[in-house]
């Protein structure tokens, strides 16, 4: 349960990033900045909280955060055409999300350590029986 409010948070901080951001500064609708939030969000979390931050930690992953979001939203100009998201406004939506990434990832990693040592616990006392 902890874990689901954790991606949560995650979730509605890419959300009101990327809106705020793009909303503000190009012409996007709310609709292409959800779908923008959503798999910028996905790939943050496969490519960098699942792979990166439990081997190398929350530095390296904070970096694979910032590389991943400035890729989604820049890249998703090719999805839409219509889109006109310059380079400095997909890095700034990435620098603030890698920021607030920073102090979520420890937390991620508690509640991972968690899950391993229970499941440890687990595996340990089934052996004994």
């Amino acid at each position: 349960m902890q874990m689901i409010k954790l991606l949560l948070i995650k979730y509605v901080i890419f959300v009101v990033v990327i809106w705020g951001v793009l909303n503000q500064l190009t012409f996007i609708t709310t609709a292409e900045s959800l779908v923008i939030a959503t798999v910028a969000a996905l790939a943050s979390y496969l490519m960098s909280d699942l792979a990166v931050l439990p081997t190398w930690g929350n530095a390296a992953a904070s970096v694979v955060d910032f590389f991943t979001v400035w890729v989604v939203v820049w890249g998703s100009q090719l999805i839409w055409q219509v889109l006109n998201i310059s380079v400095w406004e997909a890095i700034l939506c990435a620098g603030v999300i890698t920021a607030a990434e920073w102090f979520l990832h420890p937390s991620l990693l508690l509640t991972g350590a968690r899950r391993l040592r229970v499941s440890e616990h687990e595996r340990a006392a089934a052996d004994r029986t």
